[in-house]
């Protein structure tokens, strides 16, 4: 399992709790292309994720992992795995419940903490780990089957438009700042992935299919580049230094 698309589950105190994860059947996320859809399958031993371009097909890549144990606290999961692509280790996935049975985010570790050696070293790590991280957000099927409906993103309005601007600033920020206290504890390019998550599940916040490619997500951003009043706010949203 790759490790910029397993960025991954239950924070627990002195009490440990092996309740069933809700995160039974399928969930998808999305990013920018090649990444575009990721699809995520639950069982109550196994974990499957395909890739899918933007019409939902499948593209090559499946990769499967075996759960060994759910770790449950409050509103978080910590999922402990064996993945293929490192059979001898125990790998720690984080999945932060946001809305029950409706979405999830997924957020990246650096290697060294996703990778543990047995799960008693797991199971040590979690016990330590009091980090709230920024991650992707992943939909329930059903939720994101009305996500599909949703109106076309290129007819989003100018006042929606700079709530976009705003909420991609507010995230922009979140994820520096937790960069400057954890700048070695996520994947080289999750900020790339998180970012452009956000975008698109900002859309689906405001009403509109996030479900787009990123030629159309650009198109969004063209469609107001004669607007004065937005110029300083899409600067500060869209500028990467």
């Amino acid at each position: 399992m790759r490790h910029y698309i397993a960025i991954l589950i239950l924070a627990f105190g002195h009490t440990y709790s092996f309740a069933q994860t809700q995160l039974t059947n399928k969930w998808y996320t999305f990013s920018f292309d090649p990444i575009k859809v990721v699809e995520y399958n639950f069982t109550e031993t196994t974990f499957l994720s395909n890739k899918l371009d933007w019409n939902l097909k499948r593209l090559p890549g499946a990769e499967t992992g075996k759960i060994l144990k759910v770790i449950k606290k409050n509103n978080t999961l910590y999922y402990l795995m064996q993945d293929k692509a490192a059979p001898t280790k125990v790998m720690v996935n984080i999945f932060y419940i946001l809305k029950s049975d409706t979405s999830f985010s997924q957020p990246s570790m650096s290697e060294e903490n996703t990778y543990q050696n047995d799960i008693k070293s797991a199971l040590a790590f979690i016990e330590l780990d009091t980090i709230r991280r920024p991650g992707m957000t992943f939909y329930s099927q059903k939720e994101f089957q009305r996500l599909k409906l949703l109106p076309n993103a290129n007819t989003i309005t100018k006042p929606d438009y700079k709530r976009y601007l705003l909420s991609i600033i507010d995230h922009k920020e979140e994820f520096e700042n937790y960069a400057k206290e954890h700048k070695d504890d996520f994947g080289m390019m999750f900020f790339f992935a998180f970012l452009n998550n956000q975008t698109r599940a900002t859309l689906a916040m405001l009403g509109y299919n996030p479900l787009i490619p990123d030629k159309e997500l650009e198109d969004i951003n063209d469609k107001f580049n004669d607007d004065i009043e937005l110029k300083e706010l899409k600067e500060k949203a869209l500028k990467f230094e």
